[in-house]
């Protein structure tokens, strides 16, 4: 159970994300609409939409996606300022009334839209959605965009024509890796990209260690470092450099901001 000190600072945090998620999808969308990209409309049908949770997405790599779409043929829209957090992080640290109040506001933006699936970059969401909002009401196909991506790649492969010359480790996030055991579809991704090369960590697939940064892990910190203990985040980007890589990858942008809120002076 959380002391009181502690729920006001996750209030405190929850209220801050919101109102940077508010501005920041103000932003987005803006920039999508600029791109000449589709926002979805009522009885539009598409076949995906895009739900991506908080910082999941830069506006150019979601225009960028949703371009990538077209291209393979499917139909992608958003959901725009309309869009909120799955809020699956809130229900793990307890705070099941922000969960709810979030699962009610996107059930009743989901219901006015026709749509075949939900595709989200958003591990978290996507547990949300597959496994928890399903059990109340939401009866669509939920897809992550990391298989989604493998699954086209015979059609991506074409396109992939520029050399990198990296050595790239990939880092099985919890969600991805232990929960839902998709391994093989980010390496697959990777491997497929011209002159990369893929070096494992020593916790791998449903071995992997935890980022830190997910499910409520960030506020964490303060109590490891009470304790004398190292952050999550700083043992998993030790294991990252200890391989040699060039590039650490990603398939969940949390564990990205995880690894570079390091402390000051590291």
């Amino acid at each position: 159970m959380h002391e009181p000190a502690e729920k006001d600072g996750l209030r405190n945090a929850w209220g801050r994300v919101a109102e940077v998620y508010a501005g920041m999808w103000a932003e987005r969308t803006a920039h999508v609409t600029a791109q000449g990209l589709d926002l979805l409309a009522p009885e539009a049908g598409a076949s995906g939409v895009d739900v991506a949770c908080g910082p999941g997405l830069t506006t150019a790599a979601l225009a960028e996606r949703l371009g990538g779409g077209r291209a393979l043929g499917v139909d992608f829209a958003i959901l725009g300022a309309e869009e909120k957090c799955a809020g699956e992080c809130a229900r793990l640290v307890g705070e099941k009334g922000l969960f709810d109040s979030l699962r009610e506001q996107n059930m009743a933006t989901f219901g006015k839209y026709e749509y075949a699936s939900l595709l989200t970059s958003d591990p978290h969401a996507f547990d949300a959605f597959a496994y928890v909002y399903p059990q109340l009401g939401l009866d669509r196909p939920v897809h992550h965009t990391t298989p989604f991506v493998a699954d086209h790649l015979d059609d991506l492969k074409p396109r992939l024509t520029r050399e990198l010359g990296y050595k790239v480790t990939y880092h099985d996030s919890c969600v991805l890796g232990r929960h839902n055991h998709m391994h093989d579809e980010p390496r697959r991704i990777l491997e497929a990209l011209p002159g990369v090369s893929l070096v494992e960590m020593t916790h791998n697939r449903d071995n992997t260690i935890c980022c830190g940064g997910g499910g409520g892990g960030m506020w964490l910190d303060t109590h490891y470092k009470a304790k004398g203990h190292p952050r999550l985040s700083d043992r998993r980007v030790e294991e990252a450099a200890a391989t040699g890589a060039d590039i650490s990858g990603f398939a969940v942008r949390v564990s990205r901001d995880a690894s570079i809120s390091r402390p000051e002076g590291d």
